[in-house]
């Protein structure tokens, strides 16, 4: 890497994309939300969005992402590349969130978050549940 001010700056920005990576998802009820934080730094790193990054500190993108994935899907109970197991393992989380629900949004993402839920999630169907006849009670 160059040690010129704009490298610096742009490995900084990169770093600072998996470093939000680690944010650990909120609980909305039962299912894991995407921080902000978490959700952009995917859409950052997974996406052509940080292909020019990339290119400027002289790294190749697709196999920059290959090794931060082999990175993330390390489950050794060692540091690596300064990340420890709880990080990569949030990490994972957040990749596999992203995945099933926002990759292929990288443009359109919202900013507001319950308009990005509403986007991403459907509203599930409510499910009817038949009565059960034996505690309805008899009658005779």
């Amino acid at each position: 890497m160059d040690s010129q001010p704009e490298a610096r700056l742009l490995a900084a920005v990169v770093s600072l994309a998996i470093r939000d990576m680690t944010h650990r998802p909120v609980m909305e009820g039962k299912r894991p939300i995407m921080t902000v934080e978490a959700r952009t730094a995917c859409r950052f790193l997974f996406s052509d969005a940080s292909d020019g990054y990339l290119d400027w500190l002289d790294y190749d993108p697709p196999v920059f992402r290959d090794q931060l994935l082999r990175i993330m899907n390390n489950t050794s109970h060692e540091r690596l590349a300064g990340l420890e197991p709880m990080d990569r393992r949030v990490m994972r989380q957040n990749y596999q969130l992203w995945s099933a629900n926002y990759a292929g949004l990288d443009h359109e993402l919202p900013d507001d978050e319950d308009e990005l839920v509403e986007i991403a999630r459907p509203a599930a169907k409510k499910r009817h549940r038949p009565r059960n006849k034996s505690r309805a009670g008899n009658l005779n």
